[in-house]
């Protein structure tokens, strides 16, 4: 893939933080009293299912608290693109000066680090893991719980398509990271163009 569509497909990754809170407004909160109007039936669920359910619940609050700033892992990634383009572009002018400075941003930045870039979207694709891995464990209890037609009430609701799309877009981090890097190491390596006079 080459640079312009790997910025073209840095700015098709949705927004995690619009996908996480439709899918927590779309899935269940731990049961209390006040919480799941949209889900009254589980209200209803015995009181040892109602504290497991409620323990699950906790692990997947400590998750979702993981993403609070994921989508700067996007804004990194933009800013790795468009870093990069201007070190394809000054390699070809012959500044080699600013080649080697855009370089060293790469590598020791605090913001341009790619290393950093790199640790923050495996962590995002760790997360993302663990929070699939509760969801389905929740889902489990509850298919337990719940009569088949509350079940799919439940399942019907459109909290899949947001932790899907979560997952898709770590995903698609993973594989730009990837891209990045690639051509990242590619361009270092690279020797600036030398700019010949006119006679």
């Amino acid at each position: 893939m080459d640079l312009r569509e790997i910025r073209k497909e840095v700015h098709l990754i949705p927004s995690i933080k619009e996908d996480l809170q439709e899918f927590q407004k779309n899935w269940i909160k731990p049961v209390k009293t006040n919480t799941n109007k949209h889900l009254p039936f589980l209200q209803n669920i015995d009181q040892n299912t109602k504290k497991e359910l409620n323990q699950k619940m906790q692990n997947v609050q400590k998750t979702m608290q993981k993403f609070e700033n994921s989508d700067f892992v996007t804004q990194r990634l933009t800013s790795h693109v468009r870093h990069l383009i201007e070190l394809k572009l000054t390699q070809f002018q012959g500044n080699e000066q600013k080649s080697k400075m855009i370089i060293k941003s790469f590598i020791s930045d605090d913001v341009l680090n790619i290393k950093r870039t790199i640790n923050e979207v495996k962590t995002f694709n760790d997360d993302m893991q663990e929070l699939s891995e509760h969801y389905e464990d929740v889902n489990e209890l509850l298919q337990k719980s719940l009569s088949l037609e509350e079940m799919l009430f439940f399942m019907e609701l459109p909290h899949y398509k947001y932790l899907s799309s979560l997952v898709k877009t770590a995903g698609m981090q993973k594989k730009i990271m990837s891209d990045i890097g690639r051509h990242f190491v590619k361009l270092a390596k690279m020797p600036t163009l030398k700019k010949v006079p006119h006679k």
